[in-house]
């Protein structure tokens, strides 16, 4: 028995396929099995063949149907102790499964998950699980972090702790498929260990990355299946529903901000009100609620008042010369508004505005599309 089965879902990602598969065959813990579930194109399963005729750790799984899919099969396949994720565009620390490993032997885990790198074309992000986490992690007791980064592939799980929780990935083709399985493997492992070191590497610049090309509903969806899983257990729903809805609404705001188009906008607010109203809310109190454009967000789509929330898709700070005016532009779903604050010398701009200067609002200026 192999210590780890890493499963690697692929769909047309021939730039950025030999880094990925050069960090997973040069890890340091040898004992592997490298499963390579491919939907192509042609050039990406030349590659899988390729490496598969230098490596017999490495099993190529052929046209599964979908990353859901993809990973599912291969965890029927696998014959490792735990499961490890690695998507095809991202690559690892050539340490990292053997630590992880090490931790999941130290104490039993079901599931052991590092932090990481947010990788972009000419920086990078560390991405850290904080100092207020502790390395033995229990979500009963942090129902906030099911609103974390899903971050599904810096975590190995143990594969007899997925197939008796019978722990599926969704097998559609679509994005956020990642949110509920995140969800699921926090309230069902009894051992969730946190390694604080960074150890991944999740790139950024892929295009054809799903969270790139998001339709209206995919994120609803996700939650919706969430719900469903998560209200089979109702001692477990009514000690984390808190914090559930905090994640949910957190998703749901990002999917709408991604959104393009007004009719998809319409679409998505018709549905997404639909189910907040199907959710059970008693005994909330909304302590997570912290962040005023997320209550609002909130608010807005349970009353069907769309119209009213306008979303932050972006700020804009524009410097002039020397001595600036400052101007502060937002973008929403359906247009913009520009505030102008007072001038400051360039000698006192710092890296975090509204900390080091007070800024006067003189006015605002809207304008929509």
């Amino acid at each position: 028995m192999p210590k780890i089965s890493i499963i690697v879902p692929i769909y047309n990602v021939e730039k950025y396929l030999r880094r990925c598969l050069d960090s997973i065959i040069s890890q340091t813990l040898k004992d592997i099995e490298i499963i390579l579930a491919t939907d192509g194109p042609e050039n990406c399963n030349k590659i899988c063949e390729e490496y598969a005729q230098k490596d017999n750790r490495i099993i190529i799984l052929q046209n599964p149907g979908s990353y859901g899919k993809g990973f599912n099969k291969g965890l029927e396949i696998a014959s490792g102790e735990y499961i490890g994720i690695v998507e095809a565009d991202d690559w690892c620390n050539l340490e990292m499964y053997e630590k992880l490993y090490k931790k999941a032997q130290e104490y039993n885990a079901d599931v052991v998950k590092c932090g990481f790198f947010t990788i972009y074309d000419k920086e990078q992000k560390i991405v850290t699980l904080g100092k207020s986490i502790p390395e033995n992690f229990s979500i009963y007791d942090n129902s906030w972090f099911l609103s974390w980064q899903p971050s599904v592939w810096s975590c190995i799980y143990n594969k007899k702790f997925l197939i008796e929780n019978n722990i599926k990935m969704i097998e559609t083709k679509q994005s956020f498929i990642d949110a509920p399985y995140h969800y699921e493997t926090l309230y069902k492992a009894n051992k969730y260990i946190i390694v604080k070191e960074p150890l991944y590497y999740y790139y950024q610049k892929n295009t054809t990355q799903s969270t790139k090309n998001v339709n209206a509903t995919d994120g609803l969806n996700s939650e919706k299946y969430a719900y469903s899983k998560i209200t089979q257990y109702p001692k477990i729903w009514n000690e984390l529903k808190e914090g559930f809805l905090y994640a949910t609404v957190m998703n749901l705001l990002w999917n709408y901000e991604n959104i393009q188009n007004k009719e998809d906008l319409n679409v998505f607010w018709t549905k997404a009100h639909n189910y907040l109203n199907e959710i059970d809310l008693s005994g909330i109190t909304f302590y997570y609620f912290k962040d005023k454009y997320l209550k609002e967000f909130f608010e807005e789509l349970k009353n069907n008042r769309h119209g009213k929330f306008h979303g932050r898709k972006e700020e804009i700070w524009v410097k002039l010369f020397h001595i600036v005016p400052i101007l502060k532009i937002k973008n929403y779903p359906n247009g913009f508004k520009v505030w102008l604050f007072d001038t400051i010398p360039l000698v006192e701009f710092k890296k975090s505005y509204s900390s080091k200067i007070k800024l006067f609002n003189l006015f605002y200026i809207i304008s929509w599309r």
